[in-house]
């Protein structure tokens, strides 16, 4: 199965307590199941809905997030994205305007 990695306290225990939550990826994932992972911790989980994502979209979902704010997902998201881009910081700059889908995230 699938992995999909949580890379956020807040994001990890807002879906453990919540059984839900929005992630932000910069590629297209599958709906189906996966195996969300936390540090040491694994649970499985369903993708059921993947949407892609602005700052308009993202707005309707902040609630559900595990972030306080709009701009604090963000830069976080932002944050994750670049530390999986190679090359110089023009391009992770760059990579910020890159298309990103949110995953609707559901514990089984």
């Amino acid at each position: 199965m699938n992995e999909i990695e949580v890379a956020y306290d807040n994001v990890w225990n807002f879906l453990i307590t919540h059984k839900e939550v929005y992630i932000l990826r910069a590629s297209h994932i599958q709906p189906g199941k996966y195996i969300c992972k936390y540090n040491n911790e694994e649970r499985e989980c369903i993708v059921d809905n993947v949407i892609e994502a602005n700052p308009m979209v993202m707005r309707q979902y902040v609630d559900r997030s595990g972030f306080s704010s709009l701009p604090e997902w963000m830069s976080s998201a932002a944050r994750v994205h670049m530390s999986h881009v190679r090359g110089g910081p023009f391009r992770k700059m760059m990579s910020l305007m890159d298309t990103k889908y949110l995953l609707h995230i559901v514990l089984i």
